[in-house]
């Protein structure tokens, strides 16, 4: 006979990413990528996706996407955005999460709340407070605290007025030194 213990699922721990600046190189800040031809691949997102899953990470997106709301993008051109990434990254995505909406909805999905997170701990059995957020935005950072994760900040060339706006709790210059982080 099992132990309870033993009946009792583990809840997974999650590695999420954002998307913009994390998984596909940053376009400069005020410019919102919405088509598939502006998208390029962060430099060791493959490498790092593998290696959090060889790991027992769940790799997750969450991902503000306001061209939505504003008219830039349709949520159908947003999803085939989406699945190219997913192929282009096979296997290695559990899921991606966006909030279509812009910051006047005030809605509980944009980050920096922690909408989208709590979303995917419950649809995927996530336990938040062993997870990781990977942003490049205050935005980013304070949503995986809100949420109870340990937060990484990627530091890059469109970024440094959002880095004075939160306080990750790890610091990197690139997606390589996230690997020596995660336990």
């Amino acid at each position: 006979m099992a132990s309870r213990a033993s009946q009792i699922k583990m809840a997974d721990k999650a590695l999420f990413l954002d998307r913009d600046g994390i998984i596909c190189k940053p376009l400069p800040r005020g410019e919102y990528l919405v088509r598939w031809d502006q998208f390029a691949f962060q430099d060791g997102i493959r490498d790092l996706a593998e290696f959090a899953k060889r790991k027992g990470y769940r790799v997750i997106v969450a991902t503000n996407q306001s061209q939505v709301a504003r008219g830039l993008l349709s949520r159908g051109n947003l999803a085939d955005i989406h699945d190219k990434m997913s192929q282009g990254l096979p296997g290695l995505l559990d899921g991606v999460y966006y909030c279509p909406h812009a910051d006047e909805d005030d809605c509980e999905c944009r980050k920096p709340k922690p909408g989208l997170l709590a979303r995917a701990a419950s649809d995927l059995g996530i336990d938040l407070t062993q997870s990781f957020f990977v942003g490049d935005s205050f935005k980013d950072v304070n949503a995986g605290t809100a949420a109870g994760c340990i937060t990484i900040f990627l530091h890059n060339e469109y970024n440094r007025e959002e880095f004075e706006k939160c306080r990750p709790h790890y610091v990197v210059r690139n997606l390589g030194e996230v690997k020596k982080i995660l336990f």
